[in-house]
């Protein structure tokens, strides 16, 4: 990170390898992604999805507007699921044996969240951001 950022031409060197990091990446996280504990999990996975959208994302919107005083959009962003959760109930179960039953159900559930954020979210954000505006100040002079 330090010589990215410090220096051009390997920033250029190795902003190409983007991509092929994030195939390897997903296949990772996919391959720990049991899909029948996933088909399994239907209900679980609306109510999570709701809970996201239908109550967590409303509050950080009017957290971020009355009191940050900003438009909302990176309330959007932070709502969204990481891919990092998809680890978290493998770690909490290594931890803690008694959740170790809930792991793989609990791991599905937070993939099927999680592509549905990865793929949902952006139109959220253009909303809010087309709704409360960007906060980008524009100079009118010109």
């Amino acid at each position: 990170m330090v010589l990215a950022n410090s220096d051009e031409k390997i920033r250029k060197l190795f902003s190409t390898a983007t991509p092929v990091v994030l195939f390897f990446l997903g296949c990772c996280l996919g391959a720990s992604i049991n899909l029948r504990a996933l088909s399994q999990a239907g209900a679980a996975n609306i109510v999570l999805i709701g809970l996201i959208v239908c109550v967590f994302l409303p509050i950080m919107i009017t957290a971020d507007k009355l009191i940050l005083r900003r438009p909302g959009y990176a309330a959007v962003a932070a709502t969204c699921l990481g891919g990092l959760s998809v680890v978290a109930p493998r770690i909490i179960g290594e931890r803690l044996p008694q959740y170790q039953p809930y792991v793989e159900s609990a791991t599905a559930q937070m993939a099927v969240t999680l592509v549905f954020c990865i793929f949902v979210f952006p139109y959220i954000t253009k909303f809010v951001v087309g709704k409360f505006g960007s906060g980008v100040v524009t100079d009118k002079t010109n």
